[in-house]
């Protein structure tokens, strides 16, 4: 498998679980344990791309306007919490900007303030 390969197979990973997850909350009988394992392999997932160094590599490409808003605001979550604040920013708050995406829209603001919140800290330090 090719670098190119592996990106893309990654890539389809990370919004698989985010698809899978976001469904298990929705519908008659949402499972928030299901949603939670979903969680749990993405978060996995993206701690394995910390080690190899491919993190940013992987999710840039998901900010692209074409992406799901779900997948789009997982992807801009992890990356702010990684440096990428000037890529991650907009695109979280473009998505917290936007009533018409429900919930999707406060993950996103909610990710901006917890980042805000955590640098803040960091600077009183």
């Amino acid at each position: 498998m090719t670098s190119d390969e592996a990106l893309t197979q990654a890539q389809e990973d990370f919004c698989a679980h985010v698809r899978a997850g976001e469904a298990a909350l929705k519908g008659d009988e949402p499972s928030v344990a299901e949603a939670d394992r979903h969680t749990d392999a993405t978060n996995a997932q993206v701690a394995e791309w910390d080690k190899q160094g491919i993190t940013a590599a992987v999710l840039l490409p998901l900010l692209a306007q074409d992406q799901a808003p779900a997948i789009r605001c997982a992807a801009a979550t992890y990356l702010l919490n990684r440096g990428h604040e000037t890529e991650a920013l907009p695109a979280l708050e473009a998505l917290a900007d936007d009533d018409e995406i429900g919930l999707v829209a406060d993950d996103a603001d909610m990710a901006i303030v917890q980042w805000r919140r955590k640098q803040a800290d960091q600077t009183k330090q």
